[in-house]
């Protein structure tokens, strides 16, 4: 089961104050944690302090423990801001998809909140409002992934193609000083052949390059981990 999924079984569980009430209680919070994260925009291209990373953990299975969310550019200013299959953007850039428990906070919390109308109604909102200030209190980190140039491969034949690559810059900011405590590169690469199915009335170049940009994403993130760990972070993947 997902992290999402286990969130959302969780929300449906439960008795006592509705989720739609937390949420309302959780919003004047949220609204501070949203201008925060838009702050951090000023801070990106700011010199990198080369700290260690000894307070970053990153717990993939429990995230509970974690103390960072990591997100795209796009993000900071949006939270709601999302990479999905029809976007033309979709192979060109890289979505971390590991926002954890804060970034669900700031979709219950934001103007797209996507509980649907049982989950709102359900009375589980104390643990909800705990969850969701826990995670507001515990992200000391802001993970940045920001594809800084991505080559978008060309099918020349079933399973091979030509192109597919990607450079990305991340950079690690401390979420109460907005200072950068580190930034590295990633150069993410897909594997050599690449499988992939085509339903009727789909295209073969379109379904090639979706194989391989998660082929790319794929590496790219065992990338970003590894960076994060030889600078000290704490990082458990499943």
């Amino acid at each position: 089961m997902t992290t999402r999924a286990m969130l959302m079984a969780l929300l449906l569980a439960g008795c006592g104050k509705t989720n739609a009430a937390a949420i309302e209680e959780l919003k004047p919070k949220f609204s501070v944690v949203r201008k925060n994260l838009a702050a951090l925009t000023e801070h990106l291209a700011d010199a990198s302090a080369d700290a260690p990373l000894k307070g970053l953990v990153f717990a993939e299975a429990n995230n509970d423990v974690g103390t960072v969310t990591i997100l795209m550019p796009e993000q900071l200013n949006d939270p709601d801001a999302e990479l999905r299959r029809g976007d033309a953007a979709y192979v060109k850039r890289f979505d971390p998809i590991a926002g954890g428990e804060l970034l669900f906070c700031l979709n219950w919390t934001g103007p797209k909140n996507p509980m649907g109308e049982t989950a709102m109604s359900a009375r589980n909102g104390d643990s909800l409002k705990a969850e969701c200030e826990r995670a507001a209190a515990q992200t000391k980190y802001v993970v940045v992934v920001e594809t800084v140039s991505s080559v978008v491969p060309t099918l020349v034949s079933d399973g091979q193609f030509v192109g597919g690559a990607a450079d990305l810059r991340v950079t690690v900011l401390e979420f109460s000083t907005q200072k950068v405590a580190s930034r590295f590169e990633v150069h993410g690469q897909p594997d050599q052949v690449i499988k992939y199915a085509v339903k009727p009335g789909e295209s073969k170049a379109v379904e090639a390059a979706v194989a391989v940009h998660s082929s790319m994403w794929v590496d790219a993130r065992k990338k970003l981990f590894d960076g994060l760990t030889q600078r000290g972070a704490s990082i458990t993947l499943r």
